[in-house]
């Protein structure tokens, strides 16, 4: 069914799901079909990772399921995925037992829950990140002490990849800031991630 999610795509998330970079922003404004975007990035071609996991955080466990859940329910129901939606754990699973697990960026007893994956993960996208500007020190920290590092077990078959999405923030300051700036709070110049914009 992965054909039938590629074709709902608009032309700029397409773009975005298919760019090869392994670190990429999408700063996007409201409503603009950032959920679809990433819940399809996360089922890109999932029939080719039977076993494996990828990872979904937003600022808190309920703010991930509010964000993904209706989402992965409708694609579900639309293009018949076969999804094994578990609410209670926030796990969805696809029939050849590739996973989605939901997180929260917020908790650091759940960011050190993401250790030890079996598997390592496939992929890992946030969502609302420039509102974890606020939470900025926990974030860098979930995301090189804890989830990069689980790349190093699906590099090999093509995984690897990250994706922060959200709507800039009020303060132009953070991680997200920065990867989609190119400069700190500073103005210091930082290593820019690969971007991709839409409305």
């Amino acid at each position: 069914p992965w054909w039938r999610i590629k074709a709902a795509l608009h032309p700029k998330q397409l773009a975005a799901i298919t760019d090869p970079d392994s670190r990429k922003v999408w700063p996007k404004g409201r409503r603009a079909g950032g959920s679809f975007g990433l819940a399809a990035w996360l089922l890109e071609e999932y029939h080719l990772w039977p076993g494996h996991t990828s990872l979904f955080v937003a600022l808190t466990k309920e703010h991930a399921k509010s964000i993904l859940w209706p989402t992965l329910i409708e694609m579900d129901d639309k293009y018949g995925l076969g999804l094994d939606m578990n609410g209670l754990d926030l796990v969805v699973t696809c029939p050849n037992n590739y996973k989605i697990i939901l997180r929260a960026a917020k908790d650091k007893v759940q960011i050190e829950k993401l250790r030890g994956i079996a598997g390592g993960l496939r992929r890992a996208a946030a969502d609302e990140t420039g509102s974890l500007a606020a939470y900025d020190k926990q974030f860098r920290y979930m995301l090189t002490s804890v989830v990069i590092p689980q790349f190093m077990d699906t590099h090999h078959l093509g995984g690897g990849q990250l994706v922060l999405c959200g709507s800039p923030g009020l303060d132009p300051r953070g991680f997200f800031f920065e990867k989609c700036s190119g400069v700190d709070h500073m103005g210091k110049s930082v290593a820019k991630w690969s971007t991709h914009r839409w409305t």
